[in-house]
């Protein structure tokens, strides 16, 4: 499912490119899926550079980055990684990047694209969505139950 969204969605920004009304209705529904997933799990997520001067000075400007595997979900993210500070800048996304082991942040504007969840009940990567968007309809206490199940995937949690 997602390598087909992927692949449509990067055919779909090749052909409105000279369009930016379309291009940004594009940006926001992946940054809506990147947002809603990242605070659930961990998700592997692919963006197109942006076009400015210090990633043209790199050669990588409108090129795909590599994938990223990242959350915004702070029970996942070692407490010794958690931010000292709110990102106060309102144009970025900040994440929590496991490659890098550290905080990231691409802007808004940038067109992002989810390839894979992780899900803790299957406990592997996936892209069938639907157990996600049943969370979303859980009580209080599930939802307390799931995200505990999430905060034990992190070992660094469990010695707090």
């Amino acid at each position: 499912m997602f390598s087909k969204k992927v692949h449509e969605t990067l055919k779909k920004i090749d052909s409105v490119e000279g369009d930016p009304i379309e291009l940004e209705r594009i940006a926001l529904s992946t940054l809506s899926d990147f947002q809603k997933y990242s605070k659930l799990t961990k998700v592997r997520f692919i963006f197109r550079y942006a076009n400015n001067e210090y990633n043209r000075d790199r050669g990588r400007a409108g090129n795909i980055s590599a994938t990223r595997t990242a959350t915004t979900n702070l029970s996942i993210v070692p407490i010794s990684k958690h931010p000292r500070s709110r990102n106060s800048d309102t144009s970025t996304v900040r994440f929590y990047d496991f490659n890098r082991a550290g905080w990231r942040s691409f802007r808004r504007d940038n067109i992002v694209i989810l390839t894979e969840v992780f899900s803790v009940e299957k406990n592997r990567w996936t892209t069938d969505l639907d157990e996600f968007d049943k969370i979303s309809s859980m009580s209080p206490a599930e939802y307390a139950a799931y995200i505990t199940r999430i905060a034990a995937l992190n070992p660094d949690n469990a010695n707090s």
